[in-house]
């Protein structure tokens, strides 16, 4: 474990014993805290100032890039790109509306990572399969993507962009149209929040499928491979 992993989970044992982390950004934590990265390239999409090096057990990266775009100034990605601006054409490949983001696309195809992260961001995408599938064409032979997806978050800044939730059967329908050919699904359930889900569905005479295991479920964790 490295010194910013060190530091950052002290930093989060903190924010946590202040009630200043969300529980789902926790369950994230953990998550990742069971990773080990060893690759030659990475790609890490919506990095902003927070990168997925701080989170992981091991890190073994020879090449780390990072992809995002342009809504945050202060942000300098590697790669600005407007995944909701992406466009596939069979005569051109990979297009976007913004022309100004053509170099960019062609550089990241170029760069070819074997591990893609895209944590917290999926809900900011109106065009999931576009995504999706550029992830994949993206990604090396046998390449990783882990990502993550809400199914229940109220919605948040900035508001305007933020656009989808997924149940765990979109996902899964999703990464096999874009052609990723496994993949493993770690569930976000509710915690302290579990009996007022259950009430508030109960008042608002929600339909639901009783005892469904997957009832609680508030997100995913995904490590798909190509």
């Amino acid at each position: 474990m490295t010194f910013q992993n060190i530091t950052y989970n002290i930093k989060s044992f903190f924010l946590h014993l202040l009630k200043r982390s969300s529980l789902t950004r926790i369950q994230l934590n953990d998550w990742l805290a069971n990773i080990s990265v060893k690759a030659e390239r990475v790609l890490e999409v919506g990095a902003s100032s927070n990168p997925v090096m701080k989170k992981v057990t091991s890190w073994n990266v020879k090449e780390y890039k990072t992809l995002d775009n342009n809504l945050e100034s202060k942000v300098k990605p590697d790669f600005r790109i407007d995944l909701n601006l992406l466009r596939w054409s069979d005569r051109h490949g990979w297009t976007t509306k913004n022309e100004g983001e053509t170099k960019d696309i062609k550089e990241v195809i170029k760069y070819k990572p074997n591990v893609l992260f895209c944590l917290e961001v999926m809900e900011y995408i109106y065009k999931p399969d576009t995504a999706l599938k550029f992830f994949y064409d993206i990604l090396s032979p046998k390449g990783v993507l882990y990502i993550s997806f809400h199914s229940i978050y109220p919605i948040h800044q900035p508001y305007k962009f933020d656009s989808l939730r997924y149940t765990k059967w979109g996902i899964t329908h999703l990464l096999e149209e874009v052609g990723f050919s496994r993949w493993d699904i770690t569930s976000r359930k509710a915690t302290e929040g579990k009996d007022s889900l259950s009430a508030f569905y109960r008042k608002e005479k929600m339909k639901y499928l009783i005892h469904n295991k997957d009832l609680f479920d508030i997100g995913y964790f995904i490590k798909a491979i190509k």
